[in-house]
């Protein structure tokens, strides 16, 4: 909670304003299926301070640890590079959201989000337009409650509101005899409407323009006008649909619920929080967005979630269909961020070649140059290379950590060679441009 929680705020301000925190081991993605803990799913993390004057030369070390086969077994902890988050002292304290990113892959994900941080919430949407929001009604014993709106509408069980709409066939009268410990008012059940439910969606967020009045449960958001205006409640809809991926990007990246203490459920506050976009706003998302949002919704997500059995750890197939599109997309990605910086007269940096070194390791060569020849795919799988790769790949930090070594090589000057894992997280955008960013200080640190 101290990491992800927003009313820890000015506690984090204060401890890493004023102790030497050194670094933080965060067990967030083992608190499912008991990974961490024998009978319970909790999150934990370990932080690691001396009450010393601040070294704001050292950043903080954040080491998020996933969840594995090894792990789960409670044989070993595996780290590897892109485990490593390097977070400097301002940032800790300005960003409440830095620690949620760096879990989903960290990176440029912050980038993405800065571009949308002076844009209005969707809370202050709704007030300049007249729009009230509010979550439905709460049983509890000694509840008093129970206006006569709430009588006078049917009522919508919890799981009539799903992915695909409002299944108003489970419209039903409610109990007169309930009592309520809390009801929100009237406009909030009043269509037309739009109604929200608390989850985050297989594909896109789960909001819905609604014409029939009736009552929900909490964990169910209605939305009303004051001016029963369909044209804003239609427009709210629209735009959440239209923009779904970035809202649903958004929650996953800042919400302290999701991904931490329950998988798809979110709050009242993740929706009320979004940079709400309309149609008076201008930014644009750009390529790298587009992709560092599809990666956090697609694979990153989904790995925090089901870990072991997700895409993220699967092998691509060795298949020009399939395994030489990803790595293309890879390999331009890469070289996208390089030749913002080195493209000159012509020269610029391309994916050369992609070397299958085993059925678990590829290698990928960059060049420096004026050609413009098409990547050379060679697939062959020799026993010897694999022990070797596996002898260079696999340290041994102590009996309980394991480091799965990335390899990155300059073997010449317009030479650049990686070689890693056969899964998909190791070679996605997102990686892409970590790895890009580190080759750019790596070459402005030779003097390039």
């Amino acid at each position: 909670s101290l990491l992800y929680n927003s009313t820890s705020n000015k506690l984090i301000e204060q401890l890493f304003s004023n102790l030497n925190v050194l670094q933080i081991l965060d067990f967030t993605a083992l608190a499912r299926n008991n990974s961490l803990w024998d009978g319970a799913d909790v999150a934990a993390a370990a932080m690691f301070i001396k009450n010393e004057n601040i070294d704001l030369k050292k950043n903080i070390l954040h080491l998020t640890f996933r969840r594995t086969k090894a792990t789960k077994e409670r044989i070993v902890f595996e780290i590897d590079d892109y485990d490593l988050h390097f977070v400097n002292r301002q940032t800790a304290i300005e960003n409440q959201f830095i620690w949620k990113n760096n879990l989903l892959g960290g990176g440029r994900i912050k980038t993405t989000l800065n571009k949308f941080k002076n844009i209005d919430r969707f809370e202050v949407f709704l007030k300049k337009n007249n729009c009230i929001a509010g979550e439905g009604w709460i049983l509890g014993i000694g509840g008093t409650k129970s206006p006569k709106y709430i009588f006078d509408i049917p009522t919508m069980p919890t799981k009539g509101i799903r992915y695909h709409g409002i299944d108003y066939s489970l419209l039903a009268p409610i109990d007169k005899i309930l009592k309520f410990v809390k009801v929100s008012e009237e406009i909030i059940f009043t269509a037309p409407n739009v109604i929200l439910w608390e989850n985050i969606g297989i594909k896109k967020l789960p909001v819905f323009f609604n014409e029939i009045s009736f009552s929900f449960k909490a964990k169910i958001i209605g939305i009303g006008s004051k001016n029963s205006d369909e044209k804003i409640l239609k427009s709210i809809v629209r735009s959440f649909n239209i923009n779904s991926d970035f809202y649903r990007f958004y929650i996953f990246t800042t919400s302290s619920q999701v991904l931490i203490n329950l998988n798809t459920a979110i709050l009242k506050d993740d929706y009320m929080n979004i940079p709400f976009l309309n149609e008076n706003n201008e930014i644009e998302f750009s390529d790298f967005d587009r992709n560092i949002i599809s990666d956090v919704n697609e694979i990153m997500q989904k790995f925090l979630r089901t870990a072991e059995n997700s895409k993220a750890v699967m092998k691509i197939p060795l298949s020009k269909a399939i395994f030489e599109p990803f790595l293309e997309n890879y390999g331009n990605e890469f070289s996208k961020v390089l030749n913002l910086i080195y493209e000159d007269k012509g020269k610029k940096f391309r994916l050369s070649e992609v070397i299958t070194l085993s059925n678990s390791f590829i290698a990928t060569i960059f060049k420096y140059d004026n050609k413009v020849d098409e990547t050379n795919f060679h697939y062959k799988i020799t026993n010897l290379e694999q022990s070797i790769i596996e002898e260079l790949s696999n340290h041994k930090i102590s009996e309980y950590l394991n480091a799965n070594r990335i390899i990155k090589l300059y073997p010449q000057k317009d030479t650049i060679v990686f070689v890693k894992p056969n899964q998909y997280r190791y070679w996605l955008s997102l990686i892409a441009y970590r790895d890009a960013d580190k080759c750019v200080a790596d070459l402005f640190n030779a003097g390039y």
